[in-house]
């Protein structure tokens, strides 16, 4: 029987076990066998390839051989400097298959693993203009659509809520540490490779009702990992059980307590997180803890929702609607009036902050807002750096596109300042 000669492990000649001695080919020492079948004789047996792909004869006592001998097809056929194969010396039995000699061999192989990139590995880039589409198939702004939507998503929440644990594979040259302070749970991220040289409180996003994401967490190990910082995230209550207060005394608390180990800290965060994150630097600089810096991405400032030019940017937003925004805001106020800078920041005085970083997208119903901030805070000495992205959605730099990541790139550029 004569093997297929579509193989790509060994010539028809060399697999036909049956043939005549006529159509064999000469071993590399130029003897015929004699006889005919595989096995006549124990001094000869076919030519096999050797494990580094070239081609080799193979007797009993050697293994394989043919050092510098003619391998089929021309060329040299170099036996490898290694132990006999099992197979070696073993009339009638035939040598594994190619794919079946490495499929042992890496089992015999030790596991390794890859070694540590110096650099980041790049992060998959999503083409800007194909975002709002996702959003929209993914209902992203059904939650905010109306005030019954955005009741509906409350009580939905509360009977079934997210995780808010970071993810089990963060990036490497980062650590996270777990714990409870005033019964609230918060994570600590910060770099492996040295003390931090910063230290950050950042408050998640999410209208007041959805936990951190991990769009969030990739947020905070690149601000940890890149700007050597000691990042501090809050799991504050989320409605219907929290409040404007309370999220605002639990960052309080937590920045006092940083900060009287006598490093920096940086206020931080994200829409419903960036309202924590001014009205907690305000509420502190009342309490004689002046010069906070901030980083505010795409943040809530005026939960009122009436700023009358959010009606021209609400059609370009596929993210957020004004009725749901509003009813989330008056139930996030609690027992607040809606323009206390506890709820809205943009009500306070910004005299007394430090440094501001303020990030926003032209296709927001939050940027117009963003604009006021940065002039009313301009205008009480603060020194504010504006980032706006045309064409930029709600909380851009947490997208993953190559303007978030532009974005993100400046974020730990401040941090380093």
């Amino acid at each position: 029987m004569t093997r297929s000669t579509t193989r790509r492990t060994a010539p028809t000649w060399a697999g036909s076990w049956n043939s005549s001695a006529s159509t064999r080919p000469p071993r590399a020492d130029g003897e015929v066998p004699p006889g005919g079948g595989h096995g006549a004789r124990r001094g000869w047996s076919p030519p096999v390839r050797a494990l580094d792909g070239r081609w080799a004869s193979r007797s009993p006592r050697s293994g394989l051989r043919g050092a510098g001998a003619a391998a089929p097809g021309g060329g040299s056929a170099r036996a490898r400097s290694s132990p006999e194969p099992p197979w070696a010396g073993r009339p009638g039995v035939r040598a594994p298959h190619r794919a079946v000699r490495r499929r042992r061999a890496s089992r015999r192989r030790p596991s390794r693993r890859p070694p540590e990139p110096s650099v980041p590995l790049p992060e998959p880039v999503v083409p800007e203009r194909v975002v709002p589409a996702v959003l929209r198939a993914v209902r992203a702004a059904a939650p905010y659509a109306t005030a019954e939507a955005a009741r509906a998503e409350v009580r939905a929440l509360d009977v079934r809520p997210h995780a808010y644990g970071p993810p089990r594979r963060l990036r490497r040259g980062v650590t996270t540490t777990a714990s409870r302070v005033d019964g609230v749970p918060v994570h600590t991220v910060a770099p492996t490779d040295g003390p931090p040289r910063v230290r950050v409180l950042y408050a998640h996003g999410g209208g007041w009702v959805h936990e951190i994401s991990r769009w969030h967490w990739s947020l905070v190990t690149q601000m940890a990992a890149e700007a050597h910082a000691a990042v501090t995230v809050p799991i504050y209550p989320l409605l219907p059980h929290g409040s404007a207060r309370e999220a605002v005394d639990i960052a309080a608390g937590l920045v006092e307590r940083l900060s009287a180990a006598g490093d920096e800290v940086v206020l931080a965060g994200d829409s419903a997180g960036g309202q924590i994150a001014l009205s907690t630097a305000l509420l502190l600089r009342d309490r004689g803890l002046r010069d906070l810096r901030t980083v505010l991405v795409s943040p809530a400032l005026d939960l009122t929702v009436s700023n009358p030019r959010i009606p021209d940017v609400a059609p370009s937003d596929p993210w957020l609607g004004v009725e749901g925004v509003r009813w989330l805001a008056q139930a996030w106020a609690g027992d607040l009036r809606l323009r206390d800078p506890r709820v809205s920041p943009l009500e306070g005085d910004m005299a007394g902050l430090g440094p501001m970083l303020l990030l926003t997208g032209t296709r927001d119903i939050l940027n117009p807002d963003a604009h006021l901030l940065a002039e009313r805070a301009r205008a009480a000495g603060v020194d504010v750096t504006l980032l706006e992205h045309e064409g930029g959605l709600h909380v851009f730099p947490l997208l993953p596109t190559r303007s978030g990541a532009r974005a993100r790139r400046r974020i730990v550029e401040t941090l380093r300042g």
